[in-house]
């Protein structure tokens, strides 16, 4: 939760939460070995530490209500975890995937703020989860959709799963560079940094079956013929078309 190291509480935290199966009873347990007179002062650190994150977590948890069950209907589920920390958000998220890789069959899962969870530079519980349903999952055709602005602060175990990219505008030079360097084209095949840094509002390049496609997307606002219309006014095309 804080991303602090763990080695100070990790063998008294195994020892607590081999004897507890909840969250309530491993708060007890501490509570109650914090009262013993004998203590060694490593001992006491250790459930000192433990006592302090779960004083935090419970804080971050306050009134919520749970469910053991995750009930999809089919079209569109929206999870709206917004009035939770990230460390939570993230324990939410890997509950859900858990049920969905087990359990579920034909799921699309949509992880916006993807570099939140799946950071490149540490680990998450949602880390774990993401990457086994992005290649185990295709065989109940549950898919992984990540969005994300930063693609550098994305984990690269679970980037090279990525069957299908639509890459949108950049306007950070790096972020560019991070950006042409997921496809797997040659550089003439590749969009350029003009490309990218020039794209218009709905503007994406899509790289899909090894070919890469200029396209405008449609906003669920939109009429078809007056998105269609602006789609062929801004010319799409493939690169190799164009760069030829």
């Amino acid at each position: 939760m804080l991303q602090e190291s763990m080695k100070d509480i990790r063998p008294k935290l195994i020892e607590l939460c081999n004897r507890e199966s909840t969250l309530d009873g491993l708060r007890e347990s501490v509570t109650r070995e914090l009262e013993h007179e004998k203590l060694s002062s490593g001992e006491k650190k250790s459930l000192l530490l433990i006592s302090a994150y779960l004083r935090e977590l419970y804080n971050q948890i306050g009134e919520c209500e749970f469910t053991e069950e995750l009930s999809l209907k089919k079209g569109v589920n929206t999870m709206d975890l917004s009035n939770f920390g990230g460390d939570i958000q993230n324990y939410i998220i890997t509950g859900a995937l858990r049920e969905i890789l087990n359990n579920q069959k034909d799921t699309i899962v949509v992880i916006p703020e993807a570099g939140k969870f799946i950071p490149q530079s540490r680990g998450t519980p949602t880390k774990t989860l993401l990457l086994q349903l992005a290649s185990q999952g295709a065989v109940n055709r549950n898919f992984v959709w990540i969005d994300a602005q930063n693609l550098a602060g994305v984990d690269k175990a679970i980037l090279k799963h990525v069957s299908v990219w639509l890459l949108g505008f950049q306007s950070e030079y790096n972020e560019v560079q991070h950006t042409l360097k997921q496809l797997p084209l040659n550089k003439k095949q590749k969009p350029s940094e003009e490309h990218i840094m020039n794209l218009e509002l709905g503007e994406f390049f899509v790289w899909s079956d090894k070919t890469i496609h200029k396209t405008y997307v449609l906003p669920k606002y939109m009429p078809e013929t007056e998105g269609r219309s602006i789609a062929m006014s801004k010319k799409a095309f493939l690169i190799s078309d164009y760069n030829s």
